[in-house]
């Protein structure tokens, strides 16, 4: 396991400075829901664009990436929908929207580095998910440790309709 190494008060810790940080801006603009739904779907949008760059580097993880997506699908296209939602109101509107945050999150985490370090631990942490005993707190612990602070806090006053 991934935090196996990382004594759990230290992982609490970590935990709790990186919610302190990241909430204190995004509460300004989106609700609670909708920030664990960005984090969820930038993890997976994260692993799976991780996934082509360890298999280029002969360390593939489309195994347990398969695992952990057949484990947390609902949750994942639960995630997606809420934040299209969000986005796109019932005419249509806001698709330009919704089309930049998709657009900024191919380029954000296409330009992820990739080392052989890097596609064990997500392997690990994948593999981890995928295990029926793995629970929703895990998926987002694991996105929480991977997904500090979602691209969409960073387009708030862009793309937050008014009273999120």
């Amino acid at each position: 396991m991934v935090l196996a190494a990382v004594p759990s008060k230290a992982l609490a810790l970590l935990i709790a400075a990186a919610c302190s940080i990241t909430s204190v801006r995004a509460s300004a603009c989106w609700d609670t829901p909708t920030q664990v739904a960005a984090r969820v779907y930038e993890f997976h949008v994260r692993v799976s664009i991780a996934e082509l760059r360890c298999h280029a580097i002969n360390r593939p993880i489309d195994a347990p990436l398969i695992g952990y997506y057949a484990r947390y699908r609902q949750q994942i296209e639960a995630a997606e929908a809420h934040l299209k939602g969000k986005l796109v109101d019932d005419s249509g509107g806001g698709r330009a929207a919704l089309n930049q945050y998709m657009s900024g999150l191919g380029n954000r985490y296409g330009a992820d580095k990739s080392s052989a370090s890097f596609c064990e631990s997500l392997r690990d942490m994948l593999t981890e998910l995928a295990k029926p005993e793995s629970t929703e707190d895990d998926l987002h612990t694991y996105a929480l440790l991977l997904v500090r602070e979602p691209l969409i806090y960073g387009l708030c006053a862009k793309l937050a309709p008014a009273g999120s």
